[in-house]
């Protein structure tokens, strides 16, 4: 989270660094640009001056002497062109440049000497100024000098690699100030998700830490802490209340079934010991009904590992078979060796034992088949049966606590095996689907539960 904060954070960096860095830049070409146009300006109004001094005196020669100078020293050309274009003095004898027209022209036409434009890197290798020679608009030629930009140009990238390695640094420096920074900004976040996963796997009471950070995310913590003290409570109330409810019923219950059970000898009709015998029936299956009920309503999810397929399920092929062979079915049994399937609350045999009574109790076939297969990142667990099977609406309503199919309302049970099935299934990721008729063809039910693999460790 701490490096996706920072990535979130760099082109705002990088955006205020160009905001930065890009007037900076152009200020550093500016700069140079304009200390070289102010020097070449100078030099040409001073030789402009002189040249009309020369053109006045007849003192050519000490000018011309005066511009080979300049032109040797500081590597700029110097040329003097009266108004019809004809060269008076030419450094070397060198012709008149082509690019040096526009200049010319705005010089005779007694325009002041002027640099055009800003120095790029990238930009021409010489610029030209020139001077009109003459007083007031009487302008009688035009002195012009090649102004090299070669040093300007290293200058000015000279001054931008400055520049850069300035703002690298203060870029380097704001990334490393923000590292700290945002895993302090986080840290009660980073706290508070770990506190959630605990509560959510069982551990109601895990607490979030609220001595760091910004003050809105502390009181967030503060917040996540009141509530899952309040779900801790509300948890710990209904476990006390179903314990009490369990002993005080268990002690009537027994009660009552005894003194049933004592009123055999008392009976002297049929019909009377009919009547005590499903009133016994009726006893135990309130029995049954509280304890499935304390089942269920354990408090939340409990923390559980992850489970060898052979060592989960412990020789519990034999003991089906054994099962069905009782009650006439035909059994096979064909799972396949896994390791670290995430182990359903309760354990992996408890969740297949109440699938596959099911099948023998509520079915009304002739044959019950298990099977197991590892998947794409799950462990499927298939409990078949050729019965009757159920519609789509009652597959649809099969885990939902004490629900009973009209045809199986006359067998015994309490109508949450499957919905503790569910829930133990559930609670470790997994998931348990009902489909009647199979894909396969044929008829009868098909309970199929899907487990996480986790790696060793995890």
């Amino acid at each position: 989270m701490t490096r996706r904060l920072i990535l979130l954070a760099l082109p705002l960096l990088l955006t205020l660094m160009a905001a930065i860095g890009i007037p900076w830049a152009t200020a550093i070409a500016e700069r140079h640009s304009t200390a070289l146009a102010n020097d070449r300006i100078a030099d040409a109004t001073r030789f402009a001056m002189a040249t009309l001094h020369s053109l006045t005196a007849d003192n050519g020669v000490r000018l011309e002497r005066e511009l080979d100078d300049y032109a040797e020293l500081f590597g700029s050309p110097v040329w003097v062109v009266d108004r019809e274009r004809e060269v008076l003095h030419a450094h070397g004898g060198g012709a008149l440049p082509a690019g040096a027209s526009g200049t010319i022209d705005a010089a005779l036409a007694g325009q002041l000497p002027q640099v055009g434009g800003v120095l790029w890197p990238w930009g021409p290798d010489a610029v030209y100024v020139a001077a009109p020679v003459g007083i007031d608009s009487q302008v009688t030629a035009a002195l012009v000098i090649e102004v090299p930009t070669t040093r300007v140009k290293d200058a000015v990238l000279e001054g931008w690699l400055r520049a850069a390695v300035v703002l690298a640094a203060a870029m380097t420096a704001a990334v490393w100030i923000l590292w700290p920074l945002s895993r302090w900004v986080l840290k009660p976040i980073r706290t508070l998700a770990a506190a959630a996963n605990r509560v959510a796997v069982g551990e109601l009471g895990a607490r979030a830490r609220g001595d760091a950070g910004p003050p809105e995310l502390r009181a967030l913590a503060g917040t996540f802490n009141r509530m899952a003290h309040s779900v801790q409570d509300t948890f710990r109330r209904q476990e006390q209340f179903v314990h009490d409810a369990s002993h005080q019923l268990r002690t009537p219950l027994t009660a009552v079934r005894l003194a049933v059970e004592n009123l055999e000898p008392e009976l002297t009709t049929d019909d009377g010991r009919e009547i005590q015998r499903e009133a016994v029936q009726e006893l135990d299956r309130m029995g049954a009904l509280v304890e499935s009920m304390l089942a269920a309503t354990q408090a939340g999810p409990v923390a559980t590992g992850a489970v060898d397929t052979s060592a989960g399920l412990g020789g519990r092929e034999e003991l089906w078979a054994a099962a069905a062979a009782a009650r006439g079915f035909g059994f096979s049994a064909a799972i396949e060796p896994a390791s670290g399937v995430a182990e359903p609350t309760g354990g992996l045999a408890q969740v297949l034992d109440e699938l596959v009574e099911n099948a023998l109790r509520l079915s009304g076939g002739t044959r019950v088949g298990v099977t197991g297969r590892s998947g794409r990142g799950d462990y499927v667990i298939e409990v078949a049966d050729d019965g009757r099977g159920l519609s789509p609406a009652e597959a649809a309503q099969a885990t939902g606590r004490f629900w009973r199919s009209p045809a199986h309302q006359n067998i015994p049970g309490t109508g949450l095996g499957l919905q503790i099935v569910e829930q133990s299934v559930r609670d470790v990721g997994g998931s348990l689907e009902l489909e009647s008729p199979p894909a396969g063809g044929g008829t009868g039910l098909v309970a199929r539960i899907r487990l996480p693999l986790r790696a060793p460790g995890a």
